[in-house]
């Protein structure tokens, strides 16, 4: 994921071309050829990792180019699970809270915790966990 925080019209042409990189067009390749292996066996599961800010912007952290992206990337989700849902083909989307990954430095992991409700920044084990419960709970279950 690509994200830098910073006030809309600071952003550069090359900072957009980041973000659109990553976020759009990692997902979208990545994702062609995964689906087309996976219509060949009838089944699959595609997961996508977005933010909170999509549906929950805070305003002394601003990431419009974040949410301009990923929620390209939510919209798209929910279209290609309608598109798949007959071969058998799954497709959610992970939004959980803030993670303490490697690519936050470790000076902002005190503000970043005080984002989250729960005042502390969630492990990258907690997201797998989540995103194999996704990957493996039937539809009709969740």
């Amino acid at each position: 994921m690509f994200f830098i925080p910073k006030p809309f019209t600071e952003y550069t042409a090359e900072d957009f071309q980041r973000a659109v990189g990553t976020n759009l067009a990692g997902f979208f390749y990545v994702s062609q050829l995964a689906v087309a292996k996976m219509r060949l066996q009838k089944s699959g599961h595609v997961v996508n990792i977005s933010t909170s800010f999509v549906s929950q912007p805070i305003g002394v952290l601003p990431a419009s180019l974040a949410n301009l992206t990923k929620s390209g990337l939510e919209s798209v989700t929910r279209s290609l699970a309608i598109e798949f849902a007959d071969e058998g083909i799954r497709f959610k989307r992970d939004r959980s809270w803030r993670r303490e990954y490697t690519m936050h430095p470790v000076e902002t992991h005190e503000f970043l915790k005080q984002l989250s409700p729960f005042n502390r920044l969630a492990e990258v084990e907690e997201g797998c966990g989540l995103t194999a419960l996704y990957g493996m709970r039937p539809v009709s279950e969740r």
